[in-house]
């Protein structure tokens, strides 16, 4: 995938931003996608407007491998909100969960169970989260010391 390197915020863990290099597909690359500039510190409601921008991009250049993981951010920016919304923040993580399955990409398996997860936490359904995090986790046999897998794995020791 031909694409430019960009060093931005990207959103990360809830309430954490993580500083990264990410490689954002040309296609994409207006800097509004999945990347968030530090300096201006763009509001959510501008994040939300730049995702759905990069899925209209999307579906016009063909280029959908960054679909489930700008649905994931969706439901993580939509939980940011003033007045969250659960109930959206909830489809779009199973939005970006049925895309992730459908292209398995595992590592956004990962990420949108995860998110998912945790906001079922929060909401109480411990059981629910635990039955979904726990086998998508288990079907990584390696890379444990990676930041999506360590968050998961935390996550599931906190659901037990």
């Amino acid at each position: 995938m031909v694409g430019k390197l960009v060093r931005r915020r990207a959103i990360g863990l809830p309430g954490i931003l993580i500083n990264r290099l990410i490689r954002i597909p040309e296609p994409l690359a207006n800097n509004r996608c999945v990347a968030f500039d530090e300096e201006t510190g763009r509001k959510i409601e501008e994040g939300l407007a730049a995702l759905d921008d990069a899925l209209a991009t999307a579906a016009v250049s063909g280029e959908k491998g960054w679909n489930a993981e700008i649905h994931r951010l969706r439901g993580e920016l939509t939980g940011r909100l003033l007045h969250p919304d659960p109930a959206k923040a909830e489809d779009s993580f199973r939005t970006a969960l049925a895309i992730a399955r459908e292209q398995g990409t595992r590592g956004y398996e990962l990420r949108a169970a995860t998110s998912l997860a945790r906001l079922w936490r929060e909401q109480g359904r411990r059981g629910e989260a635990r039955d979904l995090l726990a086998p998508v986790y288990g079907s990584f046999t390696e890379g444990f010391d990676t930041p999506d897998l360590k968050e998961a794995k935390a996550l599931l020791d906190q659901l037990t």
